[in-house]
């Protein structure tokens, strides 16, 4: 069953679409280096990094050791293409 209303899809002349990517960052060996002020951060300059690629960014949430995201995006983007711009 899907749970997702129709009009959360993204319609164009020609087409809709809902593309969402659920995201995890894990920090190197998994250490708990996430402050509650660095996770407000992150969320912040990823909401801004979302917007220059004609993103949103649908959910947030951290731990000391992981952030989870969840984004919607453009089918003109890839996958691999946000993830690289998210990380850098």
């Amino acid at each position: 069953m899907n749970s997702f209303k129709s009009s959360e899809y993204n319609k164009r002349s020609h087409s809709s679409y809902l593309l969402q990517a659920h995201i995890i960052f894990v920090t190197k060996y998994r250490r708990s280096v996430l402050t509650g002020q660095i996770l407000t951060k992150a969320e912040e300059i990823i909401c801004r990094e979302c917007e220059k690629l004609k993103s949103k960014l649908i959910e947030f949430n951290g731990e000391p050791d992981h952030v989870h995201m969840i984004i919607s995006y453009h089918p003109s983007l890839s996958v691999s293409r946000l993830v690289q711009a998210l990380k850098s």
